[in-house]
């Protein structure tokens, strides 16, 4: 599914999300307590304020749980029905009874915590829609754990006396498990954002201006770690940085971040587990961790479809690069306890591509397969000819250490297989490589030895003290032995195509929906059966393969769920022209409008099937509609004369 990648790793803090800004935390590398605290506040501090009345509308992009129902943390049901359900815009209170009757802004910091200061009474980053008469059963009474409950909400959360273990014994207000760290890193936050601001704050029971007290922030660590950092979360803090207040919430983004400033006792880990996500061959992507001298770093890649890992070269600004070996996708981390960089190159030692050739720069665990014997410093690779002491060439294409089968004959393909004293090579005419000597390339029935070995970018393929290697000779040469240096040879092997599924749920009636892998209309009436009606796509009914990038609309009679099987999507162009455009989201995550690959004119539209919609202003996308998901279909209404191009 996925191919060999060449890949950066900012090696900065431990935990990362996707779509915090390059460099956003930079100035909090390398700092604990206190001083990693200012640090944080000076980051996030200054945002742009929110007007106290247009909360109601940054709930339809910061708390919509879809189709317009609000996401109440007071009455919500993880993997559950909730008693009771809010419609964004309809619901708000007014006079309330009890529970249901309407929703409500809850400062989970509450107000009176702070004297009613204009800033925080505005900061979306602690302010939540919740059931009205929950919120004021919660007053403002510190968050805990309850010991014996006098009131419970219909999702159980509770208020009563607090557990004496937590070092309280007041009347305390609990959440349920689900969101008990939304809470926790929304708190933290409030004591960060308005850390040295908070000369007119008043105290509580658990805060003292905009400090937590110990009790409190012994509770609210362990809440950050016993409930981590959800995509709910993630969603919410990217749309308060992008369309409202244009700062984030350190501890959604960098959940570490709390023992590091609170924990008297917090050391870094002796060892880190970085899981890569696969990118395809060719492209930057990038991740982060905290890792400082003598730390072991494990790599893993995410999926693990058979990733190896090479050298790598360690750096920092104004110093000389490091080289460190990775043995077993391990490493241990060189004398630089501070942020560094990193690049590797992942061989081609498992099922990782689309049946290209990709270049292979350390050895394999399995020698299995198919490998083209390769000059890339000519273009050009072995064809099968053996004559006159040659290996003849021919020429290919290399495109970002890949080269494409189709231009690959049989003839070209080569098998390596291990013993204990080395490898052998098998040519497509069933006979080995068996030259011995210098200056010489022979093949016949008698399997020769040889040893393998990767370095500076090339493969070293040696018999006694010759090599094998590439000699131009005035346009007629091709691959020899020699003694003495003539121009590296590299290993490009043969990637499997690997089948991906497509998980799709319809409901009764027509649907919005896009394929994420390669299948057919054929596969998808199979898959649905009686259930289908129409099909259509923007042109009219569509036959034989599905296009990427493309929105089908589906008619059922029933709603249904089914699988379908086939090559990942992995990129996709949609052209799009002045009026109605459909489309579809491809891949395996969901992605931002900030995020979306296209040119947008002002007065652009994109419209979801749920009614969510986003309107681009000339600098921002802005609307109820924030993230596209795979496998969904939209509408894009373009406002431009000339057409432009979506790229995924």
């Amino acid at each position: 599914m996925k191919k060999p990648f060449l890949l950066f790793l900012l090696i900065a803090t431990l935990t990362g999300f996707a779509q915090i800004p390059n460099g956003y935390y930079n100035a909090a590398n390398g700092k604990t307590g206190d001083e990693l605290k200012m640090a944080l506040h000076n980051i996030i501090k200054g945002h742009t304020r929110v007007d106290y009345g247009d909360l109601w509308d940054a709930f339809w992009s910061t708390d919509n749980k879809g189709n317009g129902v609000v996401w109440d943390m007071y009455s919500d049901v993880p993997s559950g029905t909730p008693p009771y359900t809010y419609s964004l815009g309809e619901d708000q209170c007014g006079n309330y009874d009890s529970e249901g009757d309407c929703y409500n802004r809850e400062h989970s910091w509450p107000q009176s915590w702070f004297n009613s200061q204009t800033i925080p009474s505005c900061d979306l980053h602690h302010i939540f829609p919740t059931d009205g008469w929950v919120n004021m059963k919660r007053g403002n009474n510190p968050f805990g754990e309850v010991q014996s409950a006098s009131w419970t909400s219909q999702n159980g959360s509770k208020l009563g006396n607090c557990k004496s273990s937590l070092g309280y014994s007041g009347t305390v207000f609990e959440p349920i498990d689900a969101y008990k760290g939304d809470f926790a890193r929304a708190l933290m936050y409030m004591s960060v954002r308005y850390y040295s601001e908070d000369s007119n704050w008043g105290s509580s029971d658990m805060t003292n201006k905009s400090e937590l007290l110990p009790w409190a922030i012994a509770m609210l660590m362990n809440w950050n770690e016993q409930d981590p950092v959800s995509q709910k979360e993630i969603d919410r803090n990217n749309a308060i940085y992008t369309d409202y207040q244009h700062n984030r919430n350190p501890f959604v983004d960098h959940p570490e971040y709390a023992r590091m400033i609170w924990d008297e006792n917090w050391q870094p880990p002796t060892t880190y587990n970085i899981a890569i996500a696969s990118c395809e061959h060719g492209e930057v992507c990038s991740d982060v961790a905290t890792a400082t001298e003598g730390q072991t770093v494990n790599l893993t890649a995410e999926p693990d479809n058979g990733y190896e890992f090479g050298s790598w070269n360690v750096y920092k600004t104004g110093a000389p690069s490091v080289t460190v070996t990775v043995n077993n996708n391990s490493f241990v981390m060189p004398a630089y306890n501070v942020t560094v960089s990193a690049t590797f190159v992942a061989s081609s030692g498992g099922n990782t591509g689309n049946g290209d050739y990709v270049k292979v720069t350390s050895a394999p665990s399995d020698w299995s397969g198919e490998y083209l014997i390769v000059c890339e410093a000519q273009n050009v690779a072995f064809n099968g000819t053996v004559e006159s002491n040659w290996g003849r060439c021919s020429s290919v294409i290399i495109n970002e250490n890949t080269i494409e089968s189709n231009a690959i004959t049989d003839s070209y393909k080569v098998t390596i297989s291990s013993s204990n004293s080395g490898y052998t090579f098998l040519f497509p005419d069933g006979k080995f490589m068996n030259w011995t000597t210098e200056k010489n390339f022979s093949e016949g029935t008698t399997a020769v030895v040889y040893l393998i070995s990767f370095s500076n970018d090339s493969v070293n393929i040696s018999y006694g003290n010759c090599h094998l290697q590439y000699n131009h000779n005035n346009g007629s040469g091709g691959l020899r032995s020699y003694k003495t240096n003539q121009t590296p040879i590299q290993l490009y092997k043969k990637t499997e195509p690997q089948t991906d599924t497509q998980s799709v749920t319809l409901e009764a009636g027509w649907n919005w929906w896009a394929p994420t892998v390669a299948t057919s209309v054929e596969a998808l009436q199979t898959a649905l059966g009686d259930n289908l009606q129409p099909i259509q796509s923007q042109n009219g009914t569509p036959t034989g393969s599905l296009v990427a990038g493309q929105m089908y609309k589906i008619q059922t009679t029933t709603a249904c769920a089914f699988t379908l099987s086939g090559t990942p999507f992995t990129n996709a162009s949609v052209t799009i022209t002045n009026g109605i455009n459909w489309f579809g989201c491809i891949g395996t995550e969901s992605l931002l409008l900030i995020n979306l690959n296209i040119s947008p004119a002002t007065g652009d539209k994109l419209v979801s099937q749920d009614g969510g919609f986003a309107i681009y202003n000339g600098n921002n996308w802005s609307g109820t509609l924030t993230t596209l998901q795979p496998g969904k279909g939209y509408v894009y209404y373009s406002t431009a004369s000339q057409q432009k191009t979506l790229v995924f």
